[in-house]
């Protein structure tokens, strides 16, 4: 039979040195065993005596767990194990090796043809999220299918980083595609008149159509002092033509 169980690390050893093991890699498992409070692969252990146990599947995981211990022994003391009985041992070694050996088949991404011109409409009224939506399932499936196996060979581990890079890539595409899509906000143009048009007698809603040279001109022709800014002047302005409020 198979039990799972936290098992103390120091109670496990592995038949294959640390040195085989990318350092990088193995630091990389160790300090996401941490951030993640535990190891996403169980290991998979047999019995050599009482509370030892030694590793038969996971031997790179046993050694980022080790590291994990060694950068915080609080949150890395235990880690997620299935222990086999001696009697299931070739069985379960059988099943390993079946696995091992199964190919990894190619995921399928939908291709975007460069000659595909959906309509306009149609691309704006999609927003990023749901352009993305096929490739975000695809990634949950997967996802979930990987969490159920209790010994995950390591090229699916690898294949999962890959498609999740891929995911963010695709993302960022998207939105972008999306926002180019978007129609751009006309600039509202200030309206101006003749200073020839304007009545005798001002109001602010005259002032307001026109341009800060214009008050400038019209304040000079006025006999008015250009000092201080835009709303100074109209002040001036409106005083001189007694229409200020």
């Amino acid at each position: 039979m198979m039990n799972f169980f936290l098992v103390d690390v120091v109670c496990i050893t592995s038949a294959k040195p640390r040195e085989e093991f990318d350092k990088a890699r193995v630091e990389e498992l160790a300090d996401a065993i941490l951030k993640s409070d535990g190891l996403l692969k169980p290991l998979i252990l047999k019995i050599i005596k009482p509370e030892r146990f030694e590793v038969i599947e996971g031997h790179l995981e046993y050694w980022a767990a080790v590291s994990a211990r060694e950068k915080d022994r609080r949150k890395g003391e235990m880690v997620n194990a299935f222990v086999i009985s001696p009697k299931k041992e070739d069985t379960i070694l059988e099943q390993l090796q079946t696995l091992k050996n199964l190919p990894i088949l190619p995921l399928s991404v939908p291709v975007v043809k460069p000659d595909a011109k959906p309509s306009l409409q149609k691309d704006m009224e999609r927003t990023p999220l749901q352009m993305i939506q096929p490739l975000q399932k695809e990634v949950e499936t997967i996802r979930r299918n990987v969490e159920t196996l209790s010994s995950l060979p390591s090229q699916l581990t690898e294949m999962i980083k890959k498609l999740e890079k891929s995911f963010q890539a695709s993302l960022t595409t998207c939105f972008n595609q999306w926002a180019e899509k978007q129609p751009s906000k006309p600039k509202k143009q200030k309206q101006t008149v003749s200073l020839d048009s304007l009545p005798e007698q001002l109001t602010q809603e005259h002032l307001s159509q026109l341009s800060w040279d214009q008050i400038k001109e019209l304040a000079r022709d006025r006999g008015i002092k250009i000092k201080g800014g835009r709303v100074n002047i109209e002040k001036q302005i409106l005083g001189n033509s007694d229409n200020y409020s």
